[in-house]
């Protein structure tokens, strides 16, 4: 039994230290998104049921920016 447990360790440490390692992800910039946009006239699709277009009109898509929180000063 205990031959059997050291040998479990010892897979999972050579597991471990031959698993890749891996790389530090870099946050993605605004650039970098690919947002559908309206642009004047393009058709309008007419859609009944569940379906993938591939080039959706969007006319707003949120708060992209990226700045830090201002914090709120209390009244004290």
């Amino acid at each position: 039994m205990w031959v059997q447990i050291a040998m479990l360790v010892i897979s999972f440490l050579i597991s471990y230290l031959l698993a890749p390692k891996p790389q530090s992800a870099k946050a993605p910039t605004l650039e970098e998104f690919t947002v559908p946009t309206a642009e004047e006239g393009v058709r309008i699709p007419v859609v009944f049921g569940k379906v993938w277009l591939e080039a959706p009109s969007v006319l707003d898509y949120g708060n992209l920016r990226n700045e830090p929180p201002i914090k709120a000063e209390s009244g004290k």
